[in-house]
């Protein structure tokens, strides 16, 4: 399997960075028909293929609606919404820039990272009129730029009685990483499939190339009594998250079990969680909570905090021609773009910290809390 990711990930790198696209051996353009039933039929006929997109009769999301897509390959993650629908990812690019497609029941959404935010393009059967992807408004903060460390538990909240982890583990045998991610009530009219292309497809398909696992998930849950209605936006709206987390991953056999499965779970909310911050985690523990008014890498920086994934680790790249914060980067600057992508060191961290070889940090301690 290992092998095989590898395989894939080279492929992945060359078509993305190859000049001609005839580096990739991709078959001519297949062009004509509804968006949507284009795209089935070029994966249908096998990948790599590339196909034009154009804006017949169906609702476009974005206004750059048209264009052309290369698909190049499935991607092995497991991707479920809270209907219990399933989605395909697979990798891309659109209009000559490296992308992610999400195809998921009557949606097809492309992901394409650039300096100035997350451009998502998407066509859709069941939506009235054309619209773009848009964060819900929450009142601004200034002091929510600032993401540096903060408070320290050396060990996480007490579960106050919480349930007796299960010992089945619902994926025995198979090394897993599950991103569980809840979103809270006041998310009630954003779109699954919007948080999933902005937030989530570009960092996920990292995470598959990055994370020597069988199996990856990215799961979608909402409207849960108890759980997702959850008051925030005080100091401890993370330890409070920790205790319902905690009691309802072992209910579902959520638990994570050392060099076999890790389940994550994030809070995502509307505003912020917590007073001054977009975010806040537990370093290598298995709870987070996350704003998506904040910026598009706040929950690849969350979550990369349960891996392990540290502040001290991250960087500003100069190498391209602006420079850029990497995930985990703790000052955002409204002056630097976002890399999209964590740095080699904290690709390390991750993959370690699965392996079972934690880092010591400065401030010690297997729990750490940061924002």
């Amino acid at each position: 399997m290992l092998r095989q990711s590898r395989r894939c990930a080279r492929h992945m790198r060359a078509c993305f960075t190859a000049v001609s696209m005839s580096a990739c051996a991709v078959p001519a353009a297949v062009t004509g028909g509804d968006p949507i039933d284009v795209f089935d039929q070029a994966v249908a006929r096998g990948l790599p293929r590339t196909v034009t997109l154009a804006d017949r009769g169906f609702h476009a999301r974005d206004t750059g609606s048209g264009g052309q897509l290369t698909i190049i390959e499935a991607l092995d993650v497991d991707v479920r919404f809270s209907d219990d629908s399933p989605a395909t990812m697979y990798a891309a690019r659109w209009q000559d820039a490296p992308a992610v497609v999400t195809r998921s029941a009557d949606h097809l959404d492309i992901t394409v990272t650039a300096p100035q935010g997350v451009r998502v393009t998407g066509f859709s059967r069941d939506q009235a009129g054309s619209h773009s992807m848009e964060r819900p408004h929450a009142p601004f903060d200034g002091a929510a730029v600032d993401r540096s460390r903060r408070s320290v538990a050396t060990t996480a909240p007490d579960d106050h009685g919480a349930a007796l982890p299960s010992t089945q583990n619902p994926h025995e045998g198979v090394s897993t990483v599950g991103f569980y991610m809840y979103l809270h009530d006041d998310l009630r009219a954003v779109s699954e499939t919007h948080v999933h292309a902005g937030y989530v497809a570009w960092w996920v398909a990292d995470m598959r190339r990055t994370l020597a696992v069988s199996k990856l998930q990215a799961v979608y849950r909402r409207a849960i009594k108890g759980l997702t209605d959850m008051p925030y936006g005080h100091e401890t709206a993370l330890d409070d998250w920790t205790v319902i987390a905690e009691n309802r991953a072992a209910r579902d056999g959520l638990v994570s079990i050392d060099g076999r499965a890790w389940f994550k779970h994030m809070l995502i909310t509307s505003g912020m969680p917590l007073p001054g911050a977009h975010g806040q985690a537990w370093v290598r523990g298995d709870q987070a909570v996350a704003s998506i008014n904040g910026p598009y890498t706040v929950i690849a920086h969350e979550f990369g905090h349960t891996l392990s994934a540290s502040h001290e680790a991250a960087e500003i790249d100069w190498s391209g021609f602006w420079p850029c914060e990497t995930n985990l980067y703790p000052y955002a600057n409204a002056l630097r773009s976002n890399c999209y992508r964590f740095t080699p060191a904290n690709e390390r961290r991750m993959r370690d910290y699965m392996a079972g070889a934690w880092h010591t940090d400065p401030v010690g301690g297997k729990f750490e809390k940061v924002k």
